[in-house]
């Protein structure tokens, strides 16, 4: 079980924080992705392509099959669509001088109506759940006291970050 929360003001994003979180890795490539909108810059395009494929395709031991594309493709079109604008808020927000706070949920639930389908790790809006009565698109099973004790704990700590 991965139970990651990390709530801590962010003052600097070279900091271990960032450098070792699941959250830049993915987003990593993004600081070199504004040097690829002119042909100028092809060799900078060209080395962002490479860091690409070495991410999303190479990393790790290569399993040639339709599960392992698949996931590596929801990962990539994740951090498009969710951590690289985020990483990108969080670095104007920390330009500016805003306290900025981040948690990284990386726990999913292991009885789950989800488990048909063959994507692996935490979903956008896992931790909704935690906060409603998990009927959502994903509703998980009773009886997965791992889960339910991890929401417990993460609605605690939510909840004593906000009145500190």
């Amino acid at each position: 079980m991965t139970m990651l929360i990390v709530i801590n003001t962010l003052e600097n994003p070279e900091s271990e924080i960032f450098r070792e979180s699941t959250f830049l890795s993915c987003a990593r490539p993004c600081s070199t992705l504004s040097q690829t909108a002119s042909y100028e810059h092809l060799d900078s395009a060209t080395a962002f392509r490479r860091q690409l494929i070495e991410f999303y395709v190479e990393r790790e031991e290569q399993m040639n099959n339709a599960h392992f594309y698949l996931q590596r493709f929801t990962e990539l079109a994740s951090d498009i669509q969710f951590l690289i604008p985020l990483y990108h808020e969080i670095g104007v927000k920390l330009s500016n001088d805003w306290p900025t706070y981040l948690y990284i949920l990386e726990h999913a639930p292991k009885n789950s109506t989800r488990d048909q389908y063959s994507l692996n790790g935490t979903y956008h809006c896992d931790e909704l759940g935690h906060f409603t009565d998990n009927s959502g698109f994903y509703p998980v099973r009773d009886g997965d006291e791992e889960y339910e004790s991890f929401g417990s704990h993460f609605v605690s700590s939510l909840v004593n970050f906000i009145k500190n």
